[in-house]
């Protein structure tokens, strides 16, 4: 089965992990492309990337993304 990776690496997570946004300013938090519930990414479907995504998905016919989020603390998919 084929899918779409797509990984990112925000400047701002620098020095924290992508789960740790909480540790984030707001405006900081409000800039990420995705959300931390319960321990669980969920990118944010208003952001540039989630149109991104769902394009590369069409063009491919694929019907899953594993979408990463690396900072240099650490990985979140």
């Amino acid at each position: 089965m084929t899918n779409v990776v797509e990984i990112k690496c925000p400047l701002v997570l620098e020095a924290f992990h992508p789960a740790d946004i909480d540790k984030l300013k707001p405006k900081q938090r409000y800039t990420l492309c995705y959300e931390v519930n319960n321990g669980a990414m969920k990118l944010k479907d208003k952001h540039d990337y989630y149109f991104q995504i769902k394009m590369q998905m069409a063009v491919i016919d694929v019907a899953f993304c594993d979408f990463v989020v690396w900072s240099p603390k650490g990985i979140l998919v």
